[in-house]
């Protein structure tokens, strides 16, 4: 058992100089025996098929048929030997089926036992190949792999790997060439018109017995030496990812049909591991961009309400749209800032935007905007909301009772309070993603959204806290009509006392 895998852990070249060298010590042994005519000595003979066997395996027929012949012609001197020593004669029948024996066992081995060995030697490598073209997270190394692979598997003198990328095919290098004995990733820039990029476009496998002679290729104006070659696009599904060409054989002057079926199969599988990575690229970049997008939208909506965009992108486009919208600023903020250092004004600021924007988003609301120490938000988009006006007077409700709780908490440690007006106005507006590719915003634009802020830049003048528009006055809400005044545009106003339970 431990000569048996020594031998199989041999090169090629190992395996013959120990074949030969145990066919050497069985025959130095027969004829010895043979020599001093020691007892049995016509069954050493069979030593030699040990060798016999050995090469038949490794080498299927060819092993048989070689290892064979060898034996029979050291077999030659071995039967006058015989006659002189013991005086036994074989006459040319006998001596016929000697030789014939010594052919058939060489050859049926090789048949039956070395050439399933064989088989399976080609299937053992073509696995492991695919395992290590498997095993790659990157397209160039998949190519360098597969360069190699087909350089041992065909037995190739030098094979060249084409990677596409978006953009000019001129552009595509060469990324991967390897000829037996080392493999390089390159940088090799193509003509428009050489053959592998002509394979990778046409989707179109080229198989050539002598490249400078070929037709197809003279036309190109490539110089090519005059090898053999084998070009096939690296495709899967219909999709091509380059390009694969191998040249030159080492076993005859042309490649046989299986060279091209494996070259085929090696080159689709690697396709097929390259639309696997750039599939699961596109699924980090997709969930990626999606977190971002939760992210971002999580500062401007509530998280349900961010999920439900992320399901519905088409609430993203462009489009008018009826809102509600809401406008808070801080009263006399100026006047109360000159009295507090930077620091004391962003502190209690983020403060009051942090608990004000928790009712908004409690509120299903969506925060459009901040403008200093106003904040504007709206109802209705962009997620529907048949209710946004009643929603959007509960925020305003809840938003008030919020900023007396913190007034009372900042007169117990000794810092200014905060007074605001809020004004609600429902309208249509325009909708959706506005700005350049550097940066962009989701927002809503039209005059209606200045009526909203001079709506709530008369609670000061009202001396009230709520104003609505006579557009979002609902039965539900409790409201008092404000006198009448130049109001212009903006119709009725009322102030909103309350919510019905």
């Amino acid at each position: 058992m431990n000569k048996r895998l020594s031998f199989n852990k041999l090169t090629d070249r190992g395996r013959w100089i120990f074949v030969l060298t145990e066919i050497v010590v069985c025959f130095v042994v027969i004829y010895v025996t043979a020599l001093y005519n020691l007892p049995f000595h016509q069954y050493y003979r069979f030593m030699v098929l040990l060798p016999l066997y050995q090469l038949g395996i490794a080498y299927g027929q060819t092993g048989g048929i070689t290892g064979g012949i060898l034996c029979a012609l050291l077999f030659m001197p071995l039967l006058r030997m015989d006659k002189a020593i013991a005086g036994e004669e074989y006459g040319l029948y006998s001596a016929a089926v000697m030789i014939a024996f010594i052919l058939f066992f060489g050859i049926f081995i090789g048949y039956t036992i070395g050439r399933g060995r064989l088989a399976q030697k080609s299937v053992s490598a073509i696995s492991d190949i695919v395992m290590n073209i498997a095993g790659e997270t990157e397209e160039k190394g998949v190519m360098l792999r597969l360069a190699e692979g087909v350089v041992s598997l065909i037995n190739a003198q030098i094979a060249a790997t084409l990677l596409m990328t978006d953009g000019d095919s001129a552009e595509w290098p060469v990324f991967a060439a390897a000829n037996g004995r080392s493999a390089v990733t390159t940088g090799w820039k193509l003509a428009e018109n050489h053959p592998l990029i002509w394979s990778a476009r046409e989707k179109s496998a080229l198989v050539i017995h002598s490249a400078a002679d070929d037709p197809r290729l003279k036309k190109t104006g490539t110089d090519i030496p005059p090898k053999p070659m084998i070009i096939t696009p690296v495709e899967s599904g219909g999709v091509v990812y380059g390009a694969l060409s191998a040249a030159g054989s080492n076993r005859s002057e042309s490649f046989t049909d299986n060279d091209v079926s494996v070259s085929q199969l090696m080159a689709g599988i690697a396709a097929s591991v390259i639309h696997n990575i750039r599939q699961e690229r596109s699924k980090e970049f997709e969930k990626l961009r999606e977190e971002q997008m939760r992210d971002l939208f999580s500062r401007f909506v509530s998280s349900s309400v961010a999920e439900h965009i992320l399901q519905n992108p088409d609430l993203l486009k462009g489009r008018w749209q009826e809102v509600t919208i809401l406008v808070s600023d801080i009263r006399d903020f100026t006047r109360i800032s000159e009295k507090m250092t930077p620091e004391q004004i962003l502190e209690q600021l983020n403060e009051y935007f942090t608990e004000i924007v928790n009712v908004i988003f409690e509120h299903q609301g969506t925060v459009d905007k901040f403008i200093g120490d106003c904040i504007v938000a709206y109802w209705g988009a962009p997620a529907h909301d048949a209710e946004h006006a009643e929603h959007a007077a509960r925020a305003a409700a809840a938003m008030s009772e919020k900023l007396e709780k913190l007034c009372e908490k900042w007169i117990e440690e000794g810092r200014p309070v905060f007074r605001s007006g809020i004004g609600l106005h429902t309208c249509n507006v325009l909708i959706g993603n506005i700005g350049d590719e550097r940066k962009r915003e989701f927002t809503i634009l039209g005059e209606e959204v200045e009526k909203a802020m001079e709506i709530e830049s008369l609670t000061k003048e009202y001396n009230t806290k709520i104003i609505l528009s006579e557009q979002t006055a609902k039965t539900m809400i409790r409201l008092e009509k404000l006198p009448d005044r130049e109001n212009g545009a903006l119709g009725g106003l009322y102030e909103l006392k309350g919510l019905d339970k």
